[in-house]
């Protein structure tokens, strides 16, 4: 006989292996619709297929594939993941490649915008962008 307990864990493993409550909560949080609370925000996104809901106070976040149920966290512990169910994992993949990556990208650099300008305006250090690749701090000849 199999031991479930076993698998189950293996499951879980390949959730946060996979990175899915991360990727799935940036997706509702940067491409949903927020529903205000006493604490925090319930954030939904849904695209036909594929819903996703999180709520942003608890680390709760459900998400469904053609109505049914294939991902949930409860309070930060996984409760139901179905790698099983074919399209989803590829669809949380690809929004989050390909929509909220580039969000994450913008918000970085304005960020950094943001960090260099203080430095100008508080300290009078003037610090140049770094170029991609660079390892910021790290002089070369």
């Amino acid at each position: 006989m199999v031991d479930v307990s076993f698998l189950v864990e293996q499951r879980k493993r390949d959730a946060r292996n996979r990175r899915i409550y991360v990727k799935a909560s940036e997706i509702a949080h940067r491409l949903g619709r927020a529903s205000p609370k006493k604490h925090g925000c319930l954030w939904f996104y849904e695209d036909g297929e594929l819903f996703i809901g999180w709520d942003d106070f608890a680390p709760n976040l459900w998400i469904r594939w053609n109505g049914l149920q294939v991902f949930d966290v409860h309070l930060g512990d996984v409760t139901c993941y179905r790698p099983d169910v074919e399209g989803w994992i590829q669809r949380v993949e690809e929004l989050y490649s390909s929509r909220v990556l580039p969000l994450l990208e913008a918000e970085r650099e304005r960020e950094e915008l943001r960090r260099i300008h203080e430095l100008a305006e508080k300290w009078g250090i003037v610090a140049e962008k770094p170029q991609p690749g660079s390892t910021p701090g790290r002089w070369e000849p």
